[in-house]
């Protein structure tokens, strides 16, 4: 199903405009890299982060000054009325359905744990 549904959306966006598409795909990394920053700010007020085997030098620093440039981004994307601020409302979609989701169905789900293989798994074989 997920690849179906992969394969109707990438079909359909072949009919939208390519500036369009790379601006949005531009748009939602920067929507990654602000939930990075927010989460290494967050994990590290919280704890979570205490037990990592990499502890960021200087923090804040790095996730606050990337922060804002990536405040400086959106910004200027919604300076860019024909492409930009249509750009921020896809990627606002996008995010929406995505917390949609989460709250509809996997949080409904539970915890999510990775299975182990189901049956034997092959094993490599070496010529000797």
């Amino acid at each position: 199903m997920a690849t179906a549904g992969t394969g109707i959306v990438a079909a359909a966006l072949c009919f939208v405009d390519p500036q369009l598409l790379l601006v949005v795909t531009s748009t939602s990394i920067v929507v990654v890299y602000a939930a990075l920053c927010l989460g290494a700010i967050v994990g590290r007020r919280t704890g979570a982060t205490a037990h990592a085997q990499y502890r960021m030098p200087w923090f804040p620093v790095a996730p606050v000054l990337a922060l804002a440039v990536l405040v400086f981004v959106v910004y200027q994307n919604l300076l860019d009325p024909a492409v930009g601020r249509p750009s921020l409302l896809v990627t606002a979609g996008i995010v929406l359905l995505a917390v949609a989701y989460y709250v509809l169905v996997l949080r409904r789900r539970g915890g999510w744990e990775l299975a182990e293989p189901v049956g034997d798994a092959p094993h490599s074989r070496t010529n000797s």
